[in-house]
């Protein structure tokens, strides 16, 4: 039978909303620095940025492939490791998305 382990607790939780403080505010702070004031894209980056580190998190809590892996190597910062990857991939596909114009900035 299968045996369901224990996976996510409270610091790792706090942990992973620390990370997605962290880079949220960078964003920010890179767009309020920036020469570009776009605004739209700030705000898109950083709830994209959110919703691919909850996922992250989320795929950590469920205990997806090769997260006992790294779990095993590195411990409780693993949860850390799978929602920062979550969070720059949301980014990531958010800034793709208006590079190509599939997201509009104007209007």
């Amino acid at each position: 039978p299968y045996q369901m382990t224990y996976r996510v607790g409270g610091r790792e939780f706090l942990g992973a909303l620390l990370v997605l403080l962290v880079i949220g505010v960078g964003i920010a702070a890179l767009d309020a620095l920036g020469q570009q004031r776009q605004p739209r894209l700030a705000v898109r980056m950083i709830l994209m940025g959110i919703i691919g580190g909850l996922l992250g998190y989320i795929y950590y809590g469920l205990g997806g492939p090769y997260v006992d892996a790294v779990r095993a190597r590195i411990g409780e910062l693993a949860v850390v490791i799978f929602t920062s990857g979550g969070d720059v991939l949301g980014m990531l596909i958010a800034w793709v998305l208006t590079r190509y114009g599939i997201w509009k900035l104007e209007g």
